[in-house]
């Protein structure tokens, strides 16, 4: 990286205090034997989530009905019903439920959150901030816009907003645009280009094709989970469209590649030791088994691909450490100045001992405190260096540390902004 002008700054730590550093650690939470298997055979949350996802795709008319299934009414849905709809199976098994034929019962409570998300989206599209409750049972209000609260309806007659305002006269409402007519120069109704009609539509066609869910293909599907993924980071401003395109065909290339190899082995085995009227099942599960372990080929790939970008990360970070632990020493000496000069200028009385015992101790407990988060930096450096850490995960360590030692910003503020973005240029990686 250009700039550093000391290349052998690790030199900088000695094997002593390395020790020393590791002697003075805090032991890191052990995770449960449950956890460290599943994260060796199945990858972290995010690769078991989309491993779910994809295993629970079926074949023939899934891919279509995947691709009409609308985000907004998945979210509405998910979101009214107290069990899980994360997932396209229990999505599908509980589509099955629900009688779209009728405006009452389910279909009444579903489209009255799905309209809270589509309004929601034409909030957000207008530059508003938009915030859902943590819970479906929120009383008086369905969202914050911009930090105030609102109550949505999306009904047929406006006697439903009526009974809100009579309950909650300062909570204003969204309505439907049917409702607007109603509420012509009402302060507090405000009129959506959302339409109940839409929303039942909407509702109803998602719901269908919901219940039509079936078998999973492995190439398409894989694809489309992929794309969708990498899509939501682009909405969010956290990738790049070049680096999502790399993302999708490298996790993708992989996913397929050993699914489909799980799957013809799943056949070859199901067929030998089970026979044929099992050779669905073990091929699905030697697919999904399979297929869980692509993120290692994944994860290799793309540090293969990133190796510049974890280089400059990796140097950018000794970087910003190097002005903070060379500031440590000073700031302990002035501490310990300022406590000769406290002492130099108090006469001597039995009060005044007790005060300085007194600062004297926490004094030397910030000291402590102080040389133990340097020994916490230096070990992540190490940590880095040695390749023990991933530079990512070791910057994010290092960013953690940093404001605990109490060095000015401006002694590394360049360097800072220079190791941001090299952490954002690795991360775009992955």
């Amino acid at each position: 990286m250009k700039g550093i002008k000391n290349p052998q700054f690790w030199n900088f730590w000695t094997q002593k205090r390395y020790e020393e550093a590791l002697s003075c650690s805090v032991s890191p939470t052990v995770a449960s034997q449950e956890q460290r298997v599943r994260n060796v055979l199945f990858g972290g949350r995010k690769q078991i989530g989309q491993t779910v996802a994809i295993s629970t795709i079926s074949a023939g008319e899934f891919l279509y009905d995947f691709i009409m299934l609308d985000p907004l009414v998945v979210e509405g849905i998910d979101f009214a019903r107290t069990e899980d709809l994360s997932h396209l199976f229990t999505l599908s098994e509980f589509a099955k439920s629900v009688d779209t034929t009728s405006l009452t019962g389910d279909m009444a409570q579903l489209q009255g959150y799905v309209a809270e998300r589509m309004i929601g989206t034409e909030l957000q599209a207008h530059g508003h901030d938009v915030e859902f409750p943590s819970t479906s049972n929120q009383a008086g209000y369905d969202l914050l816009v911009d930090g105030e609260p609102f109550q949505v309806k999306n009904l047929v007659n406006p006697q439903g907003v009526r009974e809100h305002l009579e309950r909650y006269p300062d909570i204003p409402v969204y309505v439907n645009e049917e409702l607007g007519k109603y509420f012509e120069g009402n302060s507090q109704v405000y009129v959506t280009s959302v339409s109940h009609e839409e929303v039942i539509t909407t509702t109803k066609q998602t719901l269908g094709h919901a219940v039509d869910l079936t078998d999973f293909e492995i190439p398409y599907i894989t694809f489309i989970v992929y794309t969708a993924s990498n899509a939501k980071r682009i909405w969010r401003n956290d990738l790049a469209i070049e680096q999502a395109v790399m993302n999708i065909l490298v996790d993708s290339t992989t996913k397929i590649a050993f699914a489909s190899l799980g799957k013809v082995t799943g056949t070859a085995l199901g067929i030998s030791l089970f026979g044929p009227q099992y050779t669905l099942l073990s091929a699905g599960m030697g697919a999904i088994l399979f297929g869980s372990q692509s993120h290692f080929a994944s994860n290799f790939i793309k540090k293969a691909l990133s190796r510049n970008e974890e280089k400059e990360l990796k140097d950018s970070v000794f970087y910003l450490s190097e002005p903070v632990l060379s500031k440590v020493d000073e700031k302990i000496e002035i501490r310990h100045d300022k406590l000769r000069k406290l002492k130099s200028g108090l006469e001597e009385s039995q009060a005044n001992q007790i005060l300085i015992e007194s600062v004297s101790k926490m004094q030397n407990e910030d000291i402590r405190y102080t040389s133990y988060k340097r020994k916490e930096l230096e070990r992540t450096l190490n940590n880095i260096q040695s390749g023990k850490t991933y530079a990512l995960d070791g910057y994010k360590d290092v960013m953690k540390t940093i404001p605990k030692i109490g060095v000015h910003p401006s002694h590394y503020q360049d360097a800072l902004n220079f190791a941001n973005k090299a952490f954002l240029n690795l991360k775009g990686k992955f």
